[in-house]
């Protein structure tokens, strides 16, 4: 169904769309919550797009999990660094956590983006 997909058949592409929608929903709302639901969406819409670059080496499940990971990591590069409040927020309570200490993981994270 794929291949036909691949072809530009838009019918099998929406069939192929309702056997993997649930699947990749619940795959993006573990990697972002909320914004799961969102990204799942642009990722159907990218694979639609580059729907004739399908080669078929592997499961289309997993290329709409691919693209769906590449949209999750484009937002959190353009979302930029976070604080480590909001990585930990039950972290950044704690007494023993002081502030120089927040300042410097904050600092280690920045780095990593």
């Amino acid at each position: 169904m794929a291949r036909r997909a691949a072809r530009g058949d838009l019918a099998t592409f929406g069939v192929l769309v309702r056997a993997h929608e649930a699947s990749l929903r619940r795959y993006t709302r573990r990697l972002a919550g909320d914004e799961g639901d969102d990204i799942a969406q642009d990722a159907l819409l990218d694979a639609w797009q580059a729907i004739g670059q399908w080669r078929g080496d592997g499961s289309f499940a997993g290329w709409l999990k691919r693209i769906a990971t590449r949209r999750y990591l484009d937002r959190q590069r353009r979302a930029g660094p976070r604080s480590f409040a909001e990585l930990d927020p039950a972290m950044a309570a704690t007494p023993d956590c002081s502030p120089d200490r927040r300042m410097a993981v904050d600092r280690a994270l920045a780095t990593l983006g």
